[in-house]
């Protein structure tokens, strides 16, 4: 079951784009910015809802509160695996591209024009996905970014979604590289790429959370092209 909420606000811009979460959203225009219009109470009560609708739905046993701080979490990681990924596309080691959430577009909002109504269709599994190119091989390489607050935190194995899992677990069967990317601490960030089947031997094993005990084989060198490591042999070199 999707953990996407059933319904989104976008924001319509000058520019033709509109920006949820962080994540720009290109849809046609370009659209003018409206004056604020003022829902009527009649048309608030009978939607039930508020026209600034929260960017996601709660997950099943969190918290708004815990869920907030999963999606604030959520960025920190995305931003450091678009900087890690930024260095294997100029390393010539591989070509990995976020994956777009699938939108459907509903519509403006009857309440406030200035927003869009959208639903996310299916979920998309990991965040990231692309080809190993250093080698020859064009091995798929299938990532997933997560982000541990603090300093001395574990990763709870339960935050993966199950489409996540699914992903991953296939490119271990495939022989795909599967990678965990986990930032981890705020005042002191370090990063770590784990093979996902080394966390597969780990849940085997009985472990339902990642400290750094655990990823301390994994960690990133700052500015080094992590997905080096998975080439089977290099070009040009």
């Amino acid at each position: 079951m999707s953990n996407y909420p059933k319904e989104l606000h976008v924001r319509d811009l000058r520019s033709g784009a509109a920006v949820l979460d962080g994540t720009k959203l290109i849809l046609r225009g370009p659209f003018v910015e409206r004056p604020r219009a003022a829902a009527s109470p009649t048309a608030t009560a009978s939607r039930g809802t508020s026209p600034t609708a929260p960017p996601s739905a709660p997950r099943a046993g969190y918290t708004p509160a815990q869920q907030h701080q999963r999606d604030a979490n959520g960025k920190v990681g995305e931003a450091v695996a678009e900087m890690l990924h930024d260095i294997c596309r100029r390393e010539g080691v591989a070509d990995v591209q976020k994956v777009p959430s699938s939108l459907a577009n509903r519509g403006r909002d009857p309440c406030d024009p200035r927003f869009f109504r959208g639903t996310y269709t299916h979920t998309v599994g990991v965040d990231y996905r692309g080809l190993l190119i250093g080698d020859g091989s064009g091995r798929g390489v299938y990532a997933e970014a997560k982000h541990v607050a603090a300093d001395d935190g574990r990763y709870y194995l339960r935050a993966l979604r199950e489409d996540q899992r699914a992903q991953l677990d296939l490119a271990v069967r495939a022989g795909a590289v599967g990678v965990l990317v986990i930032v981890h601490g705020t005042t002191r960030q370090r990063v770590f790429a784990i093979n996902w089947a080394a966390v597969q031997k780990l849940e085997a094993a009985g472990a339902r959370a990642i400290g750094l005990a655990e990823l301390a084989g994994w960690l990133v060198p700052t500015g080094t092209a992590y997905l080096a490591h998975y080439l089977r042999r290099r070009i040009g070199r």
